[in-house]
């Protein structure tokens, strides 16, 4: 009788695990699914993006749940990702306004550019960042 607690805290804790990795390699996977399918000439869907990202996001997520993966890195990883997003936005966007420079919305690779960079920096953060902070 003593062990179905345990149980239940062990399915439980993997189950939120699960969960929490694919909502963070969610918000990681869809931005470049989403903008590359654009680059590529929007060959996909806008649900069938969602899917596959979707898909991505819970079928990768078993190296953080079960695997030698920290969930703790990921959602540094994320958190990083998502600071330079909007920093290299902010310096794109004023250099775009400073240099004059017009750019069509409908074009996606400024949008591709801005997050090969962030995800550059997420990464540089990730390998070289611990060892900088000791």
């Amino acid at each position: 009788m003593s062990a179905l607690p345990f149980q239940r805290n062990s399915w439980l804790g993997a189950t939120v695990d699960v969960l929490l990795a694919s909502a963070t390699l969610g918000v990681l996977w869809y931005p470049a699914i989403s903008v590359g399918n654009e680059v590529l000439g929007s060959p996909l869907t806008a649900s069938s993006v969602t899917l596959f990202a979707g898909t991505l996001a819970i079928g990768s997520a078993y190296p953080f749940v079960a695997g030698p993966w920290s969930l703790g890195r990921l959602g540094e990883f994320c958190f990083v990702f998502v600071i330079a997003v909007f920093a290299l936005g902010v310096v794109g966007a004023a250099v775009v306004v400073v240099s004059g420079l017009e750019l069509s919305g409908s074009n996606p690779l400024p949008s591709a550019v801005l997050l090969a960079a962030a995800y550059l920096v997420a990464l540089v953060a990730d390998i070289w960042g611990p060892q900088l902070l000791e």
